[in-house]
């Protein structure tokens, strides 16, 4: 029925669980950990992690994760009803995500970040990557990306519906969009922007580029 775990683990750990419920985890992890979990209701996590953590979930219903994790981590979570994520990542993080009906996710993450996503109905993300991100992301019916992105992004979406893009890139971005039907785009960008986009229907393109644009 419901679960409650405290843990301080130092060198490694595994942890495989079943949590029909509700399920809370409290745990701090100095090396590796592995943690494999299904939860059908409702699970939260907080978790502090200073080395490398790999995480996989399965969550049905609810999913809050909150975490900390310094050094590498991979995140593979299949959530089908609704996720939010808050995240503190300051070297390196793979994010592997499966949400079918809304997802959130803010995340600071200050060195490299790869983010792939398949999000079928809305999902909103805030971003905040200090050096470099590449974000992959299949997303089918309405999102919502607000990012800051401070030396260099990579950026390749397909959206099939509508989409509003706000971002702020202060160096260097490469921008790849498949866009079906309509798309807003709010871009700040101060040194240099490749930009290539595919819009077949509706499109409204707000840019201020200061030094050099390239726009096929």
């Amino acid at each position: 029925i419901s679960s409650v775990n405290i843990e301080l683990c130092f060198i490694s750990r595994v942890n495989i669980e079943l949590c029909f419920i509700s399920s809370v985890n409290i745990e701090l992890c100095f090396i590796s950990r592995v943690n494999i979990e299904l939860c059908f209701i409702s699970s939260v996590n907080i978790e502090l992690c200073f080395i490398s953590r790999v995480n996989i979930e399965l969550c049905f219903i609810s999913s809050v994760n909150i975490e900390l994790c310094f050094i590498s981590r991979v995140n593979i979570e299949l959530c089908f009803i609704s996720s939010v994520n808050i995240e503190l990542c300051f070297i390196s993080r793979v994010n592997i995500e499966l949400c079918f009906i809304s997802s959130v996710n803010i995340e600071l993450c200050f060195i490299s970040r790869v983010n792939i996503e398949l999000c079928f109905i809305s999902s909103v993300n805030i971003e905040l990557c200090f050096i470099s991100s590449v974000n992959i992301e299949l997303c089918f019916i309405s999102r919502v990306n607000i990012e800051l992105c401070f030396v260099s992004r990579v950026n390749i979406e397909l959206c099939f519906i509508s989409r509003v893009n706000i971002e702020l890139c202060f160096i260097s971005r490469v921008n790849i969009e498949l866009c079906f039907i309509s798309r807003v785009n709010i871009e700040l960008c101060f040194i240099s922007r490749v930009n290539i986009e595919l819009c077949f229907i509706s499109r409204v393109n707000i840019e201020l580029c200061f030094i050099s644009r390239v726009n096929i």
